[in-house]
């Protein structure tokens, strides 16, 4: 009788084990789905650990006998060594949930967009952060912009003021290749073909000219390359005042470039949405063309150079394989 209850309490000690790591790695399942960075082998991993885990819950469950099928003891023994991984999932979820969100910022201002001072961030000097309920609004008071590749910006050089990620990757490496970036894009008079996607629009930024093209967009590029100005290619998400047709269905922060009173800036949510709800709500901020920029856990990694001087990370936790970014810079 007081070998079957220290059976049955091994058992029980085991279930609550299995049922912790089972918990974890559903986890971190869902949040692999809810990114959808497109890592299909990370994501069979997990499901692969979760229903090993689910397994020996049931297992134990169950059972509340002796195990004395060798074999059985060895395929346990192992399962039970897959559950420790679980803290590595336990660290993964941390990641996700640090890097879908926001860092709260220190806004110069404050309040309905109709009630923006256009002068005060004409005259800012850095990068001027407008708040309303639902998004920042960054100004950045530039006087140049450019494309950088391969190696990240540093934070040293005092002429930046605003650094994010800008075009899409094809595929996770870190060897870099401007084919493995979509779309084709030009800087100081260079001009690189990029991955080739359909649906493509173009942003560029010539003479001090801001244009955000629908059609033709290799030939955009290639104009802005002749001027020796910045341009790339992304997806549009507001075309003419209306929601253009590019589509994603997870639940996140987004980003956008665009022009508010025909001032360059860069919007973000607060807190995640729906890219519908993203894109109706920017609309009535008086937004017409919107442009989106890259991001995800680790590829929205972000700063800025605020009004006093100061470097504020927007995103904090960068990932080596995120090797282009879009750059404004202020003498």
């Amino acid at each position: 009788m007081d070998n079957k209850v220290s059976v049955a309490n091994e058992n029980a000690k085991n279930a609550i084990h299995y049922l912790l790591s089972s918990f974890i790695y559903v986890a971190a399942l869902t949040m692999l789905y809810l990114i959808d960075d497109g890592t299909k082998s990370l994501n069979y991993l997990m499901t692969l650990l979760a229903c090993g885990q689910i397994l020996g819950l049931v297992f134990y469950i169950e059972d509340d006998k002796p195990i004395t099928n060798k074999i059985l003891k060895i395929v346990l023994k192992i399962n039970r060594l897959m559950s420790y991984f679980s803290v590595v999932a336990l660290l993964f979820i941390a990641m996700v949930m640090t890097t879908q969100y926001h860092n709260k910022m220190k806004a110069d201002a404050y309040g309905d967009i109709s009630e923006i001072d256009m002068d005060a961030v004409e005259a800012a000097d850095g990068t001027y952060i407008y708040e309303t309920d639902n998004f920042y609004i960054y100004f950045p008071n530039f006087d140049s912009v450019e494309l950088v590749f391969k190696d990240r910006p540093s934070k040293k050089e005092e002429d930046i003021i605003f650094c994010a990620g800008a075009l899409f990757h094809q595929e996770r490496t870190l060897d870099f290749s401007h084919m493995n970036l979509v779309g084709d894009h030009t800087c100081n008079g260079e001009y690189y073909e990029g991955y080739d996607h359909d649906e493509l629009s173009a942003f560029t930024y010539c003479d001090g000219e801001i244009k955000f093209s629908f059609d033709n967009a290799d030939d955009e590029i290639r104009k802005a390359c002749d001027k020796k100005g910045v341009g790339f290619e992304q997806f549009m998400i507001i075309k003419d005042g209306k929601p253009a047709t590019f589509k994603f269905t997870r639940y996140r922060c987004f980003r956008t470039l665009t022009t508010i009173n025909g001032k360059l800036c860069i919007i973000d949510n607060k807190k995640q949405m729906f890219l519908e709800d993203f894109r109706s709500e920017i609309i009535k901020l008086g937004v017409k063309d919107a442009m989106y920029m890259d991001m995800g856990s680790g590829w929205n990694y972000s700063w800025i150079r605020n009004t006093e001087g100061k470097i504020k990370n927007m995103f904090n936790i960068p990932v080596p394989y995120s090797q282009n970014w879009i750059v404004f810079r202020r003498k």
